[in-house]
């Protein structure tokens, strides 16, 4: 892994707002140009991919189980640059609820334009502050520039928050709160397998699920489901506009999979996943729902 943390340049707050950031370094003969990354302001879901279980009872007995959380929730972030071709992915922690600085590990690096990583729902804001309270709230972009100067924005400040189908979030999370309901028949199975421990079911034609919260401009939403033999496809409305039609079927049996995300703008918005019981695999599950803070 290609280390850049010496000669780290820190961003002022004015690029930070800006969202783009550039090079302290004076232009030079051999790049004209300072050097620009321009990051969004979040990242999206990877659709396809699977998170970790949750236990959402918690184990009252070990300190990381205080707070039921999930690791493993891949994310996928996206950037544009100018004047660099390479770049190292480095996740910020906060240690302790109550100190102001970040502390910075690299991570991986990449040639891309975009990087997946995995981010967790945990949350030690409720805790005392104290060692094992740390937790990675976001990750950096660090491009090197060619004359060894180094720019980087942090690309993801909102850790995940995972709703189970029920509505219910991790003992003492500070999430937005977010609504379900469901038409039609559904059934409630229980499985280790499943986020929680537990995903909501139906074969009915027309059976409908129902998710709906506020958000702020830029926010994600995404569905976590099952897939299978037995699985078929869902159409997805986005305020009572179709949006997609998603096939959840597989050759096997795979629980916690990333099937849909999108982008929202600020505002309450409403999610519909509609059973379309497809022949010979009507069955649909909704296991979780994923939104960014």
């Amino acid at each position: 892994m290609k280390t850049v943390m010496r000669g780290l340049i820190y961003a002022t707050v004015a690029g930070v707002v800006a969202g783009v950031i550039a090079s302290p370094f004076g232009a030079s003969a051999e790049d004209p140009a300072p050097p620009t990354l321009t990051v969004p302001p979040a990242a999206a879901f990877l659709v396809g991919g699977q998170i970790g279980p949750s236990d959402i009872e918690g184990n009252p007995e070990a300190v990381f189980d205080r707070t039921p959380f999930t690791w493993s929730i891949p994310m996928r972030l996206t950037w544009s640059s100018t004047g660099s071709t390479y770049y190292d992915i480095a996740p910020t922690h906060s240690w302790g609820c109550t100190d102001p600085y970040m502390y910075t590990s690299l991570d991986g690096d990449t040639e891309n334009l975009r990087y997946t990583v995995m981010m967790s729902d945990f949350d030690s804001a409720g805790w005392p502050c104290a060692a094992y309270s740390s937790e990675t709230d976001g990750y950096s972009v660090i491009a090197t520039h060619g004359d060894g100067s180094v720019i980087g924005k942090r690309a993801v400040k909102n850790p995940p928050n995972l709703y189970q189908e029920d509505g219910r979030t991790p003992i003492e999370s500070f999430a937005a709160p977010l609504t379900t309901s469901y038409s039609g028949a559904w059934s409630v199975g229980f499985c280790d397998c499943a986020s929680g421990g537990t995903q909501r079911a139906s074969s009915q034609p027309g059976a409908a699920a129902t998710v709906s919260r506020t958000f702020a401009r830029g926010e994600h939403l995404a569905l976590v489901m099952a897939e299978g033999p037995g699985r078929g496809k869902a159409a997805i409305y986005l305020d009572g506009v179709l949006t997609k039609t998603i096939d959840t079927y597989a050759a096997t049996n795979i629980n916690r999979i990333i099937q849909w995300d999108t982008k929202l703008s600020a505002g309450s918005h409403t999610i519909r996943v509609v059973n379309q019981a497809t022949a010979g695999r009507p069955r649909i599950d909704l296991d979780a729902i994923l939104t960014t803070s």
